[in-house]
């Protein structure tokens, strides 16, 4: 580990002990609520006012929790929720942005920064991970809303 790395990772270390436990219970009530909410667009004074914490202590413990700030992990619910939803359904890119809080346009975006992939282009790969021409093997040990895993033919 270079030395700007090792000290990145003991400042992250300190401030992560530091942190009381009450901060730490409350930035697991906010993600909660971001986790549920995650359609909707809050700012760190809509987040203030809601859980009664300070903007500084917002930022910094939801920092130390997470590893990201609150914009960054909103974005990367979304984004997963939108990969469920693109897997398993046929709406369209608009209606899935939509669903999940953004405008089409960012939406694209911020899916390709996340994961190398416009959302259209994500969703064919994952068409192509089950398509037909593969075996399903073993499907009646399977749950009902498992998927099961396929093999090459």
């Amino acid at each position: 580990m270079d030395s700007t790395a090792n000290k990145q990772f003991i400042d992250q270390t300190h401030s992560t002990m530091q942190l009381k436990n009450e901060d730490f219970q409350k930035v697991q009530e906010i993600k909660a609520f971001l986790d549920k909410n995650y359609n909707s667009h809050y700012s760190y004074d809509d987040l203030v006012r809601i859980f009664g914490i300070n903007k500084f202590k917002l930022k910094t413990s939801f920092k130390a929790v997470t590893n990201c700030n609150v914009y960054e992990y909103i974005t990367r619910v979304r984004i997963e929720n939108a990969k469920v939803i693109l897997e398993n359904s046929n709406r369209t890119i608009r209606d899935i942005a939509s669903r999940v809080g953004l405008d089409k346009s960012n939406f694209i975006i911020q899916f390709k920064q996340c994961t190398g992939k416009t959302p259209t282009d994500w969703r064919n790969s994952q068409d192509e991970l089950w398509s037909p021409e593969r075996k399903i093997i073993n499907t009646e040990s399977l749950p009902n809303n498992a998927k099961p895993l396929l093999f090459a033919t």
